[in-house]
């Protein structure tokens, strides 16, 4: 009789036990279910988007920020679970796919994945464009320069090596950026894993060393030239216009040899703790009036049609932002190179 008395208490314990634990954790489970982490490049997001979509949606968004790709990737390997929708540059997406960091895509989830336009569903920037990742903007690497100290025209990458801006040049901070630029003014791909090639960028490289060549990120290069502090940089071609506005003495130009064209991408992290959320920031982003702000915003190029007739006349008609056929042609994407980074992360090195 003890032993059925106990077991009955034993059984009433347990059972309110489960109840009180389900009561504390359903709250828990529905405010993690209210928010959604998204991670993107230091200063290039569009609070007022995030804003909207939470007042859609009910669902908040917290933001972090990145500076470079490898501290992206360092991150997100090292916090497992803290992000859920993450921006990355394109030729990064296969990396991150190979470190088991993002998930390959339901696009039953994304119905406004139809707004991609037609020639980049069909023919993709890359192989994982509709099925790890999604379009977010696109852009191109060139040469920003200060009117008050360089009187000549700018066409050319090799106006770098001109020993009357020594001291007064700088290049990104990144291995690809610069290899991009010995490799583009030597005549060659931006993605070449040729010896006889990346010996001879490794030649111009020394030599742009001893012309006093600098390094920074892309706002921090063109703030520099707007102060004279710099002359002539290598930057994104929507930042300039973002940072300097109508300013008549500062110029960028897509160098004839030909440019990077950059492409950023959003991807869904594996191991993301609110799916349903990111789904849906995911697919607000696909919207033509969405994907519109961050152009009117940043000036880079959206991959999404209908999104013109959001965009504000001058970034539309200004043709260093949207390229003519011609201009574009000559640019080209990064594609993963693998072992050959490090030969890029050398000569990189020996330039700084």
């Amino acid at each position: 009789m003890k032993k059925i008395y106990f077991s009955i208490i034993l059984i009433f314990l347990l059972t309110t036990v489960f109840f009180i634990v389900k009561k504390i954790e359903k709250p828990v489970i529905e405010q993690e279910n209210k928010v959604v982490t998204f991670y993107n490049w230091k200063e290039y997001t569009d609070i007022s988007v995030l804003t909207d979509f939470e007042r859609e949606t009910g669902i908040k968004v917290t933001l972090y920020e990145y500076e470079t790709m490898p501290m992206m990737i360092a991150e997100v390997h090292s916090n497992p679970g803290k992000y859920d929708v993450i921006v990355m540059d394109g030729n990064i997406v296969s990396v991150m796919k190979e470190l088991k960091l993002i998930e390959e895509l339901d696009l039953n989830r994304l119905p406004d994945y139809k707004n991609v336009k037609e020639e980049l569903r069909k023919k993709p920037f890359y192989d994982h464009q509709g099925r790890y990742s999604v379009p977010h903007l696109w852009g191109t690497t060139g040469l920003v320069y200060n009117t008050d100290y360089v009187g000549e025209p700018v066409n050319s990458w090799k106006v770098l090596w001109n020993k009357k801006y020594k001291g007064k040049i700088a290049l990104m901070n990144d291995p690809r950026e610069v290899m991009a630029v010995l490799l583009k003014s030597s005549g060659y791909s931006l993605n070449s894993k040729k010896p006889e090639e990346l010996k001879i960028a490794e030649q111009q490289g020394l030599l742009l060393k001893e012309n006093g060549v600098k390094f920074g990120e892309t706002i921090g290069n063109i703030e520099k030239v707007i102060s004279g502090e710099l002359w002539i940089a290598e930057v994104y071609n929507g930042d300039v216009f973002y940072k300097t506005g109508n300013k008549k003495n500062i110029k960028f130009v897509n160098p004839g040899e030909g440019f990077n064209l950059w492409s950023e991408y959003i991807c869904l992290c594996s191991d993301a703790s609110n799916k349903e959320g990111a789904y849906k920031l995911i697919n607000y982003f696909l919207r033509p009036d969405v994907s519109a702000r961050f152009t009117n915003t940043f000036c880079n190029v959206s991959p999404i049609a209908g999104s013109e007739r959001y965009i504000k006349k001058e970034i539309l008609e200004n043709p260093v932002i949207y390229l003519s056929e011609d201009i574009f042609s000559k640019g080209e994407f990064y594609i993963d190179v693998g072992d050959t980074n490090k030969e890029y992360e050398r000569i990189f090195n020996l330039l700084k």
